[in-house]
């Protein structure tokens, strides 16, 4: 099968390995892509007698039940590879054999996981950020590795895994998320900050090409709304009183910027 686009050429065939016999007297059935002329072969992880296979047809001979589950596969197998190849296209990539392959097989998203681009995020950000902020980075970063763990009995996941359900479990284990001794139980809004910054990071996935899509867009962060205390006569004048030795501080705490404000 052979597919002509503007400014590729596109074939899928399937054929025997026949270097590589099975102990069973099998040989292993790979599919052949070729890309602008460029040939590249991928196991398809099936394998099949030589007399039950139609070389010119590229499929199992015959109508037996093992042999119609065999061409059944391998359609599906093929319908994939296409899947695969249109999606490169829609995505505007350059398309080679190797690219394709690295679709197919998944290998172009295998490497990008959670872990990792808290990784990057942490070195790419790291010297722009203020320190503090970096700090609760690494506490969110904590949480999200603590709930993979206890969710997931894992250490890790591909970002292609994350949906609008992850985030509004991980939601909800942080609200029951039982704190560490000297630690209060997170509030609301401490608790959407952690959620915040979570889908900053994706976001930063998303602007590397990591992951197509934010699976979070549908999510919508909710803080509770924080009436502000102002200062009494009392407080006010300790501060008018005190006397500060750092000049900064005599300016950015004079009283009548207290004043100001109200």
């Amino acid at each position: 099968m052979a597919i002509n686009t503007t400014n590729n050429t596109f074939g899928v065939a399937f054929y025997l390995k026949k270097q590589k016999t099975t102990q069973a007297g099998k040989l292993p059935i790979y599919a052949r892509m070729t890309v602008n002329g460029k040939r590249i072969e991928i196991s398809v992880k099936r394998s099949i007698e030589e007399h039950n296979w139609n070389a010119t047809k590229g499929m199992a001979k015959g109508s037996r039940e093992g042999t119609v589950k065999v061409n059944k596969y391998l359609d599906q197998f093929k319908a994939g590879i296409i899947d695969s190849y249109q999606q490169l296209l829609l995505q505007k990539k350059f398309i080679t054999a190797e690219l394709l392959k690295e679709k197919v097989t998944g290998s172009d998203q295998a490497e990008f996981t959670i872990c990792k681009l808290m990784e990057y995020h942490n070195s790419d950000q790291g010297q722009l950020l203020e320190p503090g902020t970096m700090k609760n980075y690494y506490t969110t970063q904590k949480y999200i590795k603590e709930f993979i763990k206890e969710r997931f009995k894992t250490s890790d996941k591909y970002l292609s895994e994350l949906s609008y359900k992850f985030i509004t479990d991980f939601e909800y284990y942080l609200r029951n998320r039982t704190p560490e001794k000297g630690q209060k139980r997170l509030n609301n809004n401490g608790l959407m900050k952690h959620i915040e910054r979570f889908c900053k990071m994706i976001n930063l996935a998303v602007r590397l090409e990591w992951i197509d899509r934010d699976p979070f867009h549908a999510y919508q962060l909710k803080f509770d709304k924080v009436e502000r205390e102002y200062l009494t006569k009392d407080e006010l004048a300790g501060i008018e009183a005190k006397k500060f030795n750092i000049v900064r501080l005599q300016v950015v705490l004079s009283p009548q910027i207290f004043f100001f404000s109200l």
